[in-house]
């Protein structure tokens, strides 16, 4: 079933689109499909670039990807030819259920999507820029219900089968807007929730029911670097309302959410905690993460283990010697092997003065006074022994970057710090996690 345009006679199953605020441009179509399902409705709002293309060469069902991506020419998923990256999409949809719609998009970093019911009457209204994806040619389409399909490099959690996963960078660009919607139901009374969704720069998600068991975990589709080499920055943005907090037993205080929850970005299985700045409403947090570089992770919001909140103190200072370190930066300058500093955190800054009695410490790692060539420093930290192929902290010369940390500690108490690059070294402790 396909959706026209609202207007006239036609109020009810129709969409609307606004770009910046003014009629659409004309060569950005839309198809708004449903999948006709009696229980639980699916729908698909694509948009995409007819220029050029006469006739009707778009989609043929719903999951069904543009022309030109079949390998049949037509319609073009690439919108870069007639919206840029800060166009303002804003499309309403109006649908007929009496069940809570549950969301999955594909968007750029300021998305906005709300829903209101009267009736079964639901308008759906999605304010968006497009995403900046890297999509696949020809060779790589798929079919979803061929079992041979190869998915390692398919953002298929989001049912969005032309997006590519998983890279580092991107060998083509595209802007990208696209919605799926389900009319979920919410079951008993006690698994719903209102107002739970997940934002990335590049994926959507709204849950009208409590997630099981206590974990959101949310993929997300942007390269790690566009085609021009340059960084991709993420956005990440959760609202989570007073019900799930007081499902995941969170007291409703900034201070306690920021000690409770515990937020990961999971990257070809390595795991790093990220250090949300947390802003409460009446009803629930926003959760705002860092910007992060992107090569596809895994973002996973859940409740920390039992988790001891100190009063931060700093604990390690390499530009006056706190915590017994040299007075000295850390490094070379360059990026060779790096440079090693291990400090003892038994019995600092409230910390127990055993290793048995400690799992993890929590910590804001600074680097300061930094200096590195044109390249870029970084810095690892970990339980010492072999340092993982990662790193906690990104610089350049002249700047101050701190971030949160959290890593297990050695069998006799150390933390290590791998400096590429040539800075000195701040550390402040808030808690820890039991052995």
């Amino acid at each position: 079933m396909y959706y026209s345009v609202c207007g006239g006679s036609t109020t009810i199953d129709c969409y609307e689109i606004e770009v910046d605020g003014g009629p659409a441009p004309a060569n950005l179509h839309a198809v708004v499909v449903r999948g006709d399902t009696a229980e639980n409705p699916e729908y698909e709002i694509h948009l995409y670039d007819k220029t050029g293309v006469s006739g009707n060469n778009d989609f043929a069902s719903i999951g069904d990807l543009p022309g030109d991506q079949r390998g049949t020419g037509g319609a073009r998923r690439d919108l870069s030819r007639i919206l840029t990256d800060d166009s303002i999409v804003h499309i309403s949809l109006i649908v007929t259920t009496r069940k809570i719609p549950q969301f999955s998009m594909v968007h750029g970093a300021n998305t906005k999507v709300t829903d209101t019911r009267q009736g079964t009457e639901v308008v759906i209204d999605i304010v968006s820029n497009p995403a900046i994806l890297a999509l696949p040619d020809i060779s790589e389409k798929r079919d979803e219900n061929d079992q041979s399909t190869d998915y390692t490099n398919k953002c298929g959690r989001i049912f969005v089968r032309d997006v590519v996963c998983n890279i580092d960078r991107a060998t083509n660009e595209a802007l990208t807007v696209f919605g799926r919607f389900r009319a979920y139901s919410t079951g008993p009374p006690a698994e719903s929730i209102e107002g739970l969704w997940v934002s990335t720069n590049a994926t959507f998600y709204q849950f009208p029911q409590m997630p099981e068991p206590e974990k959101i975990v949310i993929p997300t589709g942007a390269p790690h670097l566009r085609v021009d080499g340059s960084q991709h920055y993420g956005l990440t943005r959760a609202y989570l309302p007073v019900a799930l907090l007081e499902e995941w037993r969170i007291p409703f205080t900034e201070k306690d959410i920021a000690a409770y929850l515990s937020v990961k970005k999971i990257e070809d299985a390595v795991e790093t905690i990220l250090a949300p700045t947390i802003t409460l409403d009446d009803v629930g947090a926003l959760v705002e993460l860092p910007q992060i570089t992107f090569s596809t992770p895994t973002i996973e919001f859940s409740r920390n283990a039992a988790f001891t909140a100190l009063t931060p103190s700093r604990v390690m200072d390499t530009r006056d010697g706190t915590g017994g370190v040299a007075v000295a930066k850390v490094g070379n300058g360059i990026n060779d092997t790096g440079t090693v500093l291990t400090f003892d955190v038994l019995g600092k800054g409230g910390l127990p003065g055993s290793a048995n009695s400690i799992g993890a410490v929590s910590l804001n790692v600074t680097a300061a006074n930094t200096s590195v060539g044109d390249e870029g420093g970084w810095v690892t930290v970990y339980p010492c022994g072999t340092p993982p192929n990662v790193s906690n902290l990104n610089f350049v010369s002249g700047q101050i970057t701190p971030n949160a940390v959290i890593t297990p500690i050695s069998t006799d108490g150390e933390v290590c710090f791998k400096v590429y690059g040539k800075t000195h070294l701040i550390a402040d402790i808030n808690g820890y996690f039991p052995a």
